[in-house]
């Protein structure tokens, strides 16, 4: 979602289809919905439960809707009962409006990407009303970019799995402290990937 890197594809193979990755986009509105968070957080004293339950349970909010629980009661600092997550999460968008209203944004997007519905896409994105200004200006980011978006959703291309492989090298070299010959560590990355 770099700027430049369509401008320069579209420039060098003009004949070229341009498709941002569904993984960065997803970043860009989960990113938003958390800044609105810790604005809403910073609202309340750092004593306050409501302070303490917007920080502690934060991926509550990220979770894709499909893997919330709803049926297991378990305790959760900051509750004096038994609850889901599902109520844990109603409890924080209870403290706010502007924080439901980004959370419903949110995950209505997240969904439509997920039913590769291009048409209710468009409209999610282009909509930017009753919405806090952190996801509004996520949300003009992507109407800049509203036709690589759609691409994502017609063609099946996403740069997913070289980025995983990226991630596995990269701590991988982290953690074997280094290498003297570049062959060897070629032969175990290669080795430590085809068993994982």
């Amino acid at each position: 979602m770099n700027y430049t890197y369509p401008k320069l594809t579209q420039s060098t193979f003009p004949n070229a289809t341009v498709v941002t990755d569904r993984f960065h986009v997803v970043k860009s509105l989960n990113d938003a919905i958390n800044r609105v968070r810790i604005r809403v957080m910073k609202q309340f004293g750092t004593s306050a439960k409501e302070y303490r339950v917007l920080k502690k349970y934060w991926k509550l909010l990220l979770m894709p809707l499909s893997k919330i629980n709803f049926e297991l009661f378990r305790k959760y600092t900051g509750f004096d009962y038994l609850v889901t997550q599902q109520d844990v999460i109603n409890r924080m968008l209870g403290l706010n409006n502007e924080l439901k209203q980004a959370y419903d944004k949110v995950h209505h997007i997240i969904f439509t990407i997920n039913r590769c519905d291009a048409q209710e896409l468009r409209a999610c994105i282009l909509n930017k009303e009753d919405i806090p200004d952190e996801l509004s200006r996520k949300l003009g980011y992507l109407q800049q970019n509203i036709d690589f978006i759609i691409n994502a959703i017609i063609y099946p291309y996403s740069n997913g799995p070289l980025e995983g492989f990226n991630n596995i090298a990269k701590l991988f070299k982290r953690v074997v402290f280094g290498y003297r010959n570049f062959n060897n560590f070629k032969l175990r990355l290669n080795y430590y990937v085809l068993t994982h």
